[in-house]
C-alpha cells in the first residue's frame, strides 16, 4: 500500500463526541455546562479503559512490585512488566530495558538532563531551545547549563508568535550539542516556512500515523529519521517561491523478492543524484542522523530522480 501525502490530502475529520465518551469525566456539568478541559498539558484526565484496569488492580493485585514472593507480589509484578513489554511492542523497541516509567513529561525532562547531559556538555557547548517552550522545558537545560558551563540558546519568537525557520538554523551550529527544542513547535515553524514556499505539507505525527504501513523501526528512531529527512528537503527549497517538498511511502520488492518498506521526501531542488553529492550541496542537514540510524535498523539510504517538479527523492528504506 502506498501513500502520497501532501497538503491536498483530506484526512477523516475528528469524531468529537467518540472521544468524549471515551473520558468519563467529560460528562460533568460545569455552571451548566457540559466541561470542557484544556490543562491536560498539566494533568491529564483518564480514559474508561484507564479507570477500569486501575480498579481492576486495585480491588484485585495491589502489592510492592519486585519487592515480594507471595502471590499479590507476584501478580502486581506481573501486570507491572506486562504493561513495559507492551510498550515495547507498540514502539518495536529492542528490549524492555529501553522502556523507563516516568510520572510525566517533567520527570524524563529532567532525567535527560540530569542523567545524560549534564556528565556529558561542558563549557562551550550549546542547548537550543525556542521562546515557544513551557517553563518544564527551560528550567532542567538552565540548571544543566549552570552546572556544566554549557550556553542555552533560544530562538526568537516573530510578532505572530511563530519561530522563524531561519531563526532556528542560525542558532544551530558546531557547538550545537542538543536541540530541545519541543517537536511541536518546531514543526509549527517548520510549516509556516514551507507554507510561504508554497510546499506540500504534512506535519509528522500525521503523516507517521497516516501511512498505513508497518515500519520495523521503533516510532522514535522512525520520527528522528523523518523529521531530518524533511528538515533536509525543507532547507533545501527555502527561499524559491515555486518549491515543492513531498511525502511518500511505498510498499516494494526487490529483484530477489524481499519485501522493503520505504518513507522518500523529495523537493525541487536542483542537485545530483547521489548521497554524497546532496549532503555536500545542503550541508548535509541531518543526513548523517539518518545515516546512522537507518544502518542501525537494517535499512539502507537511497535516492532516486523524480518527475517535474521536483528533482529527487531521499529517503530510508527498511526490509520487512
Amino acid at each position: 500500500m502506498a501513500a502520497n501525502l501532501s497538503f491536498d490530502k483530506q484526512t477523516p475529520p475528528l469524531d468529537v463526541e467518540a472521544v468524549r465518551r471515551d473520558f468519563p469525566i467529560l460528562a460533568t456539568k460545569v455552571h451548566g455546562h457540559p466541561l470542557v478541559y484544556l490543562d491536560s498539558a498539566a494533568s491529564s484526565q483518564r480514559a474508561l479503559p484507564v479507570l477500569r484496569a486501575v480498579e481492576e488492580y486495585e480491588t484485585h493485585s495491589h502489592a510492592n512490585v519486585h519487592r515480594g514472593v507471595h502471590a499479590l507480589s507476584q501478580a502486581a509484578t506481573s501486570a507491572f512488566e506486562g504493561a513495559r513489554e507492551r510498550v515495547r511492542r507498540f514502539i518495536n523497541a529492542a528490549s524492555v530495558k529501553e522502556i523507563i516509567f516516568v510520572r510525566g513529561t517533567t520527570e524524563g525532562i529532567n532525567l535527560v538532563a540530569q542523567a545524560y547531559a549534564r556528565p556529558r556538555f561542558r563549557a562551550g557547548d550549546e542547548i537550543l531551545i525556542t521562546g515557544l517552550e513551557h517553563h518544564a522545558n527551560i528550567v532542567p537545560w538552565q540548571m544543566v547549563c549552570e552546572q556544566t558551563g554549557a550556553s542555552l540558546r533560544v530562538a526568537p519568537l516573530n510578532r505572530r508568535g511563530e519561530v522563524p525557520f531561519d531563526e532556528f538554523e542560525r542558532r544551530l551550529g558546531p557547538r550545537t550539542r542538543l536541540d530541545a527544542a519541543s517537536l511541536s513547535q518546531w514543526i509549527a515553524a517548520v510549516e509556516v516556512e514551507a507554507r510561504r514556499s508554497g510546499s506540500g505539507w504534512t506535519p509528522p505525527g500525521l503523516s507517521l500515523a497516516d501511512l498505513d504501513l508497518d515500519f520495523p523501526v521503533e516510532l522514535d528512531a522512525l520520527g528522528t529519521i523523518f523529521t531530518n529527512l524533511l528538515r533536509n528537503a525543507v532547507a533545501a527549497v527555502a527561499g524559491r517561491p515555486d518549491a515543492r517538498v513531498i511525502i511518500r511511502a511505498d510498499r516494494e520488492r526487490d529483484v530477489t523478492g524481499r519485501q522493503w518498506v520505504t518513507l522518500l521526501v523529495g523537493d525541487s531542488a536542483e542537485a545530483s543524484l547521489t548521497l554524497e553529492s546532496i549532503e555536500a550541496r545542503e550541508s548535509g542537514r541531518g543526513l548523517a542522523i539518518v545515516r546512522d540510524l537507518v544502518r542501525a535498523w537494517r535499512g539502507h539510504l537511497l535516492v532516486r530522480p523524480e518527475a517535474a517538479p521536483l528533482s529527487k527523492l531521499v529517503g530510508a528504506s527498511f526490509p520487512l
